[in-house]
C-alpha cells in the first residue's frame, strides 16, 4: 500500500516543480564540475590541460552508453510503475547491475588492449593515463543503472542530490590531488571517484528494490529499445566530441588546450540546460501511456532550455574577456572572440537534445537517420576546413543550426497527432 500511495502522490507532482528542482541541482553540480576544470586548467596550463581535455573526450563518448542505459532503464521502470509492479522493478535493477558489470568489464579489457593506439592518436606520452581512464567504463555504467531506476520511479529529489554529490566529489578530490602533485592522473582519479561514490550511495537509496523480483520483460525487449537510444546518444555526443578529437589531432598541444577551454565553457550552456530532460522523459511516457497529449510538455521544455541558453549566450557575448580571464586566466584570452558563437552552437545542441528525448519517449526512431547524416557531414567538413580554430567553430555553428531546423520540423510532422493538453498539470 505504501508503494501505491507513493505512486499516487508522485502523479500529482507538477512538471515545473521538479523541472526547476533538477535544473537547480544540475546547475550546482555543473558549477562544482566547472570550478574543477577552471582551477585545474589554471594549475596544469594549456599543454597539460589539452591532454586532460582529450581524455575527457573519452568520457563524453562513455556518456553514450551511460545515457543509453539510463534512458532505457528509466523507460521500462516508468512502464512498470504504470502497472504497479514493484517486484518487477527489483528484478530489473538487480539483473541490470549484474549484466552491465560484466559487459563493462569486457569493454574495459578491450579498451586496455588498444591503449597504445589511443595514446598515439591523441599524442599522449603516458599510456597509464589511458589505462586509468578506462575504469570510467565500469563505474559510470553502473551509476547509469541506478540513476535510470530513480528517474523512472520519479525519485527526482534523490536523483538531484546524487548529482550534487557527484559534482562536489570531483571538485574536492580533484583540487587536492592536483595540488599535491598528481597532475593529470590526480584529476582523472577524482573523476572516477565522482561516479563510484554516488553509485554506492544510490544503492542505499534503492535498497528496497534490490532482490530477485518478478521478470516482466525479455532481454530482447530491452535490447530492441536500447538500440535507437544508443545510436541517438552516440550521434548527439559526436556532435560536440569529434571536434575535440580532430583539433587534438590536427593542432599542436597549445592550440588544443585553447580549444579544450573553449569547449569546456561552451558545455556550461549544454550540460546546464539539458537536465530538464530528466523530468520531461518519464512524464511524457506516463501521459502517452494514458493517451494524453504531450506536445505542451515538449514546448514548455524547449522554452525553459531556450531561456537558460539565451541568458548564457548574452553573458558570453557581452563579457567574454571577463569570463575567460576569471575562469581560466590570461593564457587563454585567445579564445575570447569565439566564445559567443561557440555558446550558440552548444545552445542549439541543447534544444536538439530535448527534441531527441521527446521522440524517444514516444518511441519514434526514423529521426536517427538525420542525426547520422549530420555526423558524416561534420567529419567531412572538419577534415576539409581546419585551418584555424575559428574555422572549426564556424563549421559547428552552421551545422547545428541546420540540424535544429530539420529536427524541429521532423518532430512537429511525425507527431502531428499529439495534441496540446490543457488539463495536464504543469
Amino acid at each position: 500500500m505504501k508503494f501505491m500511495n507513493n505512486i499516487k502522490e508522485k502523479s500529482k507532482d507538477n512538471f515545473y516543480k521538479y523541472s526547476i528542482f533538477i535544473f537547480v541541482c544540475s546547475l550546482i553540480t555543473n558549477a562544482a564540475g566547472y570550478f574543477f576544470h577552471f582551477f585545474v586548467g589554471r594549475i596544469l596550463g594549456p599543454a597539460s590541460y589539452g591532454v586532460l581535455g582529450a581524455l575527457l573526450t573519452i568520457l563524453y563518448i562513455i556518456n553514450v552508453p551511460f545515457n543509453t542505459i539510463q534512458t532505457t532503464i528509466a523507460n521500462f521502470t516508468s512502464q512498470l510503475i504504470a502497472n504497479n509492479n514493484r517486484e518487477a522493478i527489483k528484478r530489473l535493477l538487480t539483473s541490470s547491475l549484474k549484466k552491465i558489470f560484466i559487459y563493462s568489464l569486457i569493454i574495459f579489457i578491450i579498451y586496455i588492449l588498444f591503449s597504445k593506439f589511443i595514446a598515439n592518436f591523441l599524442k599522449i606520452d603516458e599510456i597509464s593515463l589511458i589505462v586509468l581512464s578506462g575504469f570510467l567504463f565500469i563505474v559510470s555504467l553502473l551509476l547509469a543503472v541506478t540513476w535510470g531506476i530513480m528517474q523512472g520511479l520519479q525519485f527526482f529529489k534523490s536523483l538531484g542530490y546524487s548529482m550534487i554529490i557527484q559534482g562536489f566529489v570531483k571538485l574536492t578530490f580533484g583540487l587536492v590531488l592536483v595540488l599535491i602533485g598528481f597532475a593529470v592522473k590526480g584529476a582523472m582519479f577524482a573523476i572516477i571517484l565522482s561516479y563510484l561514490i554516488p553509485f554506492l550511495l544510490t544503492l542505499i537509496t534503492l535498497r528496497l528494490y534490490i532482490g530477485k523480483g518478478e521478470k516482466m520483460y525479455k532481454t530482447r525487449d530491452i535490447f530492441d529499445y536500447s538500440i535507437p537510444v544508443l545510436i541517438a546518444m552516440m550521434s548527439i555526443t559526436l556532435m560536440f566530441s569529434l571536434d575535440i578529437f580532430l583539433v587534438k589531432h590536427f593542432f599542436n598541444n597549445i592550440e588544443a588546450g585553447y580549444y579544450a577551454a573553449l569547449a569546456m565553457l561552451g558545455k556550461v550552456v549544454y550540460f546546464g540546460s539539458i537536465s530538464i530532460v530528466y523530468v520531461m522523459f518519464p512524464k511524457v511516457i506516463e501521459l502517452n501511456s494514458k493517451k494524453i497529449g504531450t506536445r505542451n510538455i515538449l514546448l514548455k521544455s524547449l522554452l525553459i532550455v531556450f531561456l537558460f541558453c539565451f541568458v548564457s549566450v548574452l553573458f558570453y557575448y557581452f563579457f567574454p574577456g571577463f569570463t575567460v580571464n576569471l575562469l581560466f586566466g590570461k593564457e587563454y584570452l585567445n579564445i575570447v572572440p569565439l566564445l559567443g558563437k561557440f555558446a550558440v552552437f552548444m545552445s542549439l545542441l541543447s534544444l536538439i537534445y530535448v527534441l531527441i528525448f521527446y521522440n524517444l519517449s514516444l518511441r519514434k526512431k526514423s529521426f536517427i537517420y538525420i542525426l547520422l547524416l549530420f555526423n558524416i557531414i561534420e567529419i567531412v567538413l572538419l577534415y576539409i576546413y581546419h585551418q584555424s580554430i575559428s574555422q572549426v567553430v564556424n563549421v559547428l555553428f552552421y551545422l547545428s543550426l541546420a540540424l535544429f531546423i530539420l529536427m524541429f520540423i521532423y518532430t512537429m510532422l511525425s507527431n502531428k497527432n499529439e495534441t496540446f493538453n490543457s488539463n495536464t498539470s504543469l
